[in-house]
């Protein structure tokens, strides 16, 4: 029986891990595209070339004629996403909006399945409270 508890447990935690992770990936460019930056394919020379040196997925600050632009590069779609200032604070309230989402979502999570497993043998609070375990 605890095997199979402990067993139900790694699945879970398992499952709850690859749900972040699906969180993560795509996600970026969900969160880009709210935040009003713009989808760019580099059409000529000098486009593709600075599309082929930037670094990919990852938000890039760049600095031209005194303004400052983000450039993302997503890879996979072959696509640039280029957003402002303003963009940028936008995309980074959407961000912190859903990481506090995420948090909040991960926390009722192990509540619930500390609730089903009861407490666990090897957590330092075993022994306060309810306890099932010897």
């Amino acid at each position: 029986m605890k095997f199979l508890r402990i067993t139900l447990a790694l699945f879970a935690c398992a499952f709850t891990l690859a749900s972040c992770g699906s969180l993560n990936s795509g996600n970026t460019v969900k969160l880009l595209s709210d935040a009003g930056f713009t989808r760019n394919i580099p059409e000529n020379i000098k486009q593709k070339d600075r599309y082929a040196a930037a670094e990919p997925y990852k938000l890039h600050r760049i600095t031209s004629g005194g303004k400052t632009f983000y450039a993302y590069k997503d890879e996979k779609s072959g696509t640039a996403y280029v957003g402002t200032e303003k963009n940028y604070q936008e995309y980074r309230r959407l961000a912190e909006k859903q990481k506090v989402t995420r948090e909040q979502y991960e926390a009722t999570n192990m509540q619930s399945l500390g609730s089903w497993y009861g407490p666990s043998p090897y957590s330092p609070y075993r022994n306060i409270g309810y306890n099932r375990y010897p």
